[in-house]
């Protein structure tokens, strides 16, 4: 089942279709953690390179594979592309609009987009910056606009994808952005809102949405009819603040979904995936961003990969690619072809936190088609975890005999036929990843 899955994602997906319609969570890579604001066109075409042709052993794929291969198809472009204060009033457009690229840095996107479509990945584009300090330029609003056609004008030039959408910048206004991009292109261009669709001053809030606790309009169902017609002009959006490379930072990103997965009518769902941010996996200070913060190990970094994995949230890389040791002590649980699976397969709801007798145990459960993944961290940075799992409290539709998997180790464990599952010993931050179906 997971082979008919995978190889009909490899060799049947058109790859600008299926950016352009997410049923299901974004695979691929960002280097805005890893190199932040230090990325030129040679390291972003080295990146690519590196995920589409580094090809090694994956478990139940008959030959060495790519990252590309096992469907991280999408290469995103981050902050720090642009000439900063080389436009009108110091931005960084001129005055038809037009986005001004830094030439030293990128001396030719069109020709970067075109590599990675050589390489069979589709390439995303960002845009309403934050680096530059566009938002304090104090633009007119008619050149606020301009710039927005002006960029949805680049992205159909350039032949971009993707959008990842920023929230720095002065033009915030989500639908106008969509209703450019469909009116320009046939090309469906996959959006992720980066807090982009933000209350103005004097802007009333559409009917049925209400701000968070920073002003941010998030997509909402319409009318307040909570499960009626949910408004999701995006593809994904940020649910949460900008991750940090630390444990706490993670797994507070993670408790960001809270509002989006509610178990009756998540709004989290296949076109609006909400999103805990990128992947700190593999991240660590290095030359480019001497402030990225220190190695986790890698028992940390496979439990912050499969947290993100039974939420359903996107799985967007960011470490350095090009590094082979990084490279290859992530391969085994990056490249886990049933972890991906969980991530990506939809059976009605996206995942969610299960609560726990046990303060050291983080449960997730997320339902599959025929059963359910189970996720738990070992919280504790110090002590090991032992406890029963009751699999009544992660389903009603499980019945007390069940098959067990192990994602992580690829094995099928004995049967349970009481309900419970023991974990025994779980070593500090470290993680099990489980299926159960019923027998």
């Amino acid at each position: 089942m997971i082979l008919l899955w995978l190889f009909a994602l490899i060799e049947g997906a058109d790859i600008s279709q299926y950016a352009g319609f997410p049923t299901t969570p974004l695979l691929g890579w960002r280097n805005w953690n890893v190199f932040q604001g230090s990325i030129t066109q040679d390291i972003m075409e080295a990146q690519m390179k590196a995920q589409a042709s580094f090809k090694r052993p994956v478990y139940g794929l008959p030959e060495p594979a790519s990252l590309r291969d096992v469907g991280y198809i999408h290469t995103g472009l981050d902050d720090a592309w642009q000439a900063c204060g080389t436009g009108v009033q110091h931005s960084f457009h001129n005055k038809t609009g037009w986005p001004l690229v830094n030439l030293t840095r990128f001396p030719s996107i069109k020709s970067m987009v075109d590599l990675g479509h050589s390489l069979n990945l589709s390439v995303g584009f960002y845009d309403n910056n934050c680096i530059c300090g566009e938002g304090s330029s104090h633009l007119s609003r008619d050149q606020v606009n301009l710039d927005v056609e002006g960029n949805v004008e680049f992205i159909v030039e350039m032949g971009f994808d993707a959008l990842k959408a920023d929230g720095c910048g002065p033009g915030k206004n989500m639908t106008k952005l969509v209703d450019l991009l469909q009116s320009s292109t046939t090309k469906q261009i996959f959006i992720e809102n980066c807090h982009y669709d933000k209350v103005q001053p004097g802007q009333p809030l559409p009917k049925g949405a209400f701000p968070d606790d920073r002003g941010r309009i998030f997509p909402y169902w319409k009318n307040n009819i909570t499960g009626g017609e949910l408004v999701c002009p995006e593809n994904s959006f940020r649910a949460s603040g900008d991750i940090r490379n630390f444990w706490g930072s993670w797994f507070g990103n993670l408790q960001s979904l809270a509002p989006f997965i509610d178990a009756e009518h998540p709004i989290s769902q296949p076109g609006c995936w909400a999103y805990a941010d990128m992947l700190m996996v593999g991240v660590f200070a290095n030359d480019y961003a001497p402030k990225a913060g220190p190695a986790a190990s890698v028992t940390e970094w496979r439990s912050h990969f499969g947290a993100w994995a039974i939420s359903s949230s996107p799985l967007v890389l960011s470490f350095d690619m090009t590094n082979t040791t990084t490279m290859e002590a992530l391969w085994p649980f990056i490249t886990n072809i049933e972890a991906i699976k969980v991530n990506q397969e939809w059976a009605g709801h996206p995942g969610r936190p299960i609560a726990s007798e046990q303060p050291s145990a983080k449960i997730w459960s997320k339902p599959l088609l025929d059963g359910s993944a189970v996720f738990i961290v070992n919280d504790n940075a110090r002590e090991n975890l032992t406890f029963k799992l009751n699999l009544s409290s992660i389903s009603s539709h499980l019945p007390e005999k069940c098959n067990v998997r192990d994602i992580w180790s690829h094995k099928d464990l004995d049967p349970i036929s009481d309900g419970h599952f023991s974990i025994e010993n779980l070593l500090p931050h470290d993680s099990r990843f489980l299926l159960f179906s019923p027998v």
